[in-house]
């Protein structure tokens, strides 16, 4: 079962990351907290593909069968990309021994029953509690079929709700 990050456990992500001197595991692992991409479109992220002024990047081709889909990057992503572009090599993240580096992480934050998707999960979780429907989350997640969006829906079904019963207050606060 996937779960989500707290917000400790992200900080301890963080802080391992730094004091075992991988920041560069740190910069993907918060691309993929604030981006939900899956680990395959992350690790294959060429710089050519980063575009700062526009603040995009395209996937030339996905798992669900998109090809040169142009996402926009928001903020976080934005300045993980700025300065993940000035580093050596074609790509934007270094994949090389990407498990070991990630496994030594996750030990020294001494996170257990947590794998990368779990970050895809966090993202795609915080995204759908402030959804107006499943088509703005299905946008983000990029699933195309409402099938994939079965572990969210009831976030958004519960905006919703809060929204509604704040309607009552509507009248009074005019």
């Amino acid at each position: 079962m996937r779960r989500t990050l707290t917000k400790k456990e992200y900080e301890s992500l963080r802080e391992a990351s730094f004091k075992l001197g991988h920041p560069e595991i740190w910069d993907l692992i918060d691309w993929y907290c604030h981006s939900g991409m899956r680990k395959t479109e992350a690790h294959k992220i060429k710089k050519e593909h980063i575009n700062l002024e526009e603040g995009t990047y395209y996937i030339p081709d996905q798992k669900n069968q998109e090809q040169n889909q142009i996402i926009y990057l928001n903020s976080a992503q934005l300045k993980i990309a700025i300065k993940r572009m000035r580093t050596k090599g074609d790509m934007l993240f270094d994949s090389t021994n990407f498990r070991r580096r990630w496994e030594k992480v996750r030990a020294a934050a001494e996170i257990e029953n947590i794998d990368i998707h779990c970050l895809r999960h966090t993202a795609i979780t915080n995204v759908a509690r402030h959804c107006k429907n499943q088509d703005e989350l299905k946008e983000f997640t990029r699933h195309k079929s409402d099938k994939g969006l079965e572990p969210y829906k009831h976030l958004i079904e519960e905006e919703d709700k809060k929204q509604i019963q704040e309607k009552a207050t509507a009248f009074f606060n005019d």
